[in-house]
């Protein structure tokens, strides 16, 4: 708590610089460019999260109700994980300006 405290109560004179430039104006377009084309991985990415743990609770609801929980294995809770994981991983660096 106390380092918290500190940290968002004082203010900094210096920062490292992340992305930097010439003074070039294709330099900063391309900078930009990747920002917003960056900003829309991590969309897809937190959208197919959210989409994975929906059809989680729905898939195992209906094990619930219709087959029974003892047909959802370990195994393919963890098959299911995985096949999300990649997805989440593969999906946003396909896409790559």
């Amino acid at each position: 708590g106390e380092v918290c405290d500190k940290s968002l109560n004082s203010t900094v004179d210096e920062a490292d610089v992340l992305l930097a430039t010439k003074g070039k104006a294709f330099s900063m377009i391309r900078m930009l460019s990747a920002c917003i084309h960056q900003k829309s991985n991590i969309s897809i990415a937190v959208i197919l999260q959210t989409v994975s743990v929906c059809l989680g609770f729905i898939l195992v609801t209906i094990f619930c109700c219709w087959s029974g929980l003892h047909r959802l294995t370990s195994l393919s809770i963890v098959i299911y994980e995985v096949f999300w994981l990649l997805a989440i991983l593969l999906i946003p660096k396909i896409r790559k300006p």
